[in-house]
């Protein structure tokens, strides 16, 4: 052992982990290639009937089409993982609301009522936090967003916002958000021949 090694300099020879979100933007294309291979299945088992070999040609041409309309349609987010200071910075960015604290001894209708308002809107306040703490975790990891179209670097809160109002907006903040979580929390274990 050497007293000399500096494990930090060593450390920082290393890389950060990634991980690449795959979303696809044409669900008219899936749904169609999905109904293609349906009838595709059924031609090919029906192989017996007249023409089965050109109409089994003309949907493996149209799955050809959709399958470039599917790549025409994808999007790549790469993110990154975080450090636990990066994490902790969006917590404190977005505090816990206060619970509100429930009155002791016999409440009447009036009491209870406004206590199960204010704990409604504890509920809600609560949401709203984890969404802007998670869209914040987002946009601190996202290195590049990448399409056909073309590529950037990074994406805003409000940019995620404003996905978030969109069919499948939900999910794909989801599906970013868990790369982000995997990234940051599971470790690479190399699978090389030996």
């Amino acid at each position: 052992m050497s007293k000399d090694f500096d494990l930090f300099a060593w450390l920082d020879t290393g890389t950060t982990a990634t991980r690449d979100v795959v979303i696809y933007n044409d669900h008219e294309a899936y749904q169609e290639a999905k109904a293609v291979n349906e009838e595709l299945d059924n031609v090919e088992q029906d192989d017996m009937t007249l023409g089965a070999g050109a109409r089994r040609a003309q949907l493996r041409e149209q799955l050809v089409a959709l399958s470039d309309r599917m790549e025409a349609s994808k999007m790549v987010w790469q993110v990154r993982a975080l450090s636990d200071s990066e994490i902790q910075a969006s917590q404190a960015a977005h505090p816990e609301p206060k619970l509100p604290i429930e009155p002791t001894g016999i409440m009447n209708d009036k009491l209870r009522e406004k206590y199960e308002t204010r704990m409604h809107a504890y509920r809600e306040a609560k949401i709203a936090i984890e969404v802007a703490r998670r869209l914040w975790v987002i946009e601190c990891a996202t290195t590049t967003i990448t399409t056909e179209a073309g590529s950037r670097e990074g994406i805003t809160t409000a940019e995620l916002e404003k996905l978030l109002q969109r069919p499948h907006g939900s999910k794909w903040i989801t599906l970013v958000y868990n790369a982000v979580l995997a990234a940051t929390s599971q470790e690479v274990t190399p699978d090389f021949p030996k």
